[in-house]
């Protein structure tokens, strides 16, 4: 690995969190992939949640993302991304997030 993979490895190592949450996320792909070889349909989440395997491997892989996102753009090196990624955002959504008629109170 190069210098900043290395910088980037101990800081993060020092936050038990991080580790917890993407071994969490880890175990939820894990699930998902074991089901996949079982040719199994569906995963049940909870007794209410029951999601497709590929789709359970999305949704972990991208919670993985947004949390190590969100840890490392703290950094003082990931400011220019931090900055390009706020300026998308309010592009994106100038006034805040987008309002569904059905999600407005009557």
């Amino acid at each position: 690995m190069g210098q900043i993979s290395d910088e980037l490895i101990k800081r993060l190592g020092r936050g038990r969190n991080l580790a917890d949450e993407h071994r969490h996320e880890a175990g939820s792909i894990q699930a998902a992939l074991d089901a996949l070889k079982n040719s199994a349909i569906i995963i049940r989440l909870s007794p209410v949640v029951a999601l497709d395997p590929l789709h359970v491997v999305y949704v972990a892989l991208q919670n993985v993302t947004s949390v190590f996102a969100g840890r490392v753009s703290r950094f003082p090196e990931f400011k220019p991304y931090y900055q390009s990624a706020a300026e998308a955002e309010s592009e994106h959504m100038p006034g805040g997030q987008a309002r569904s008629r059905l999600s407005q109170r009557r």
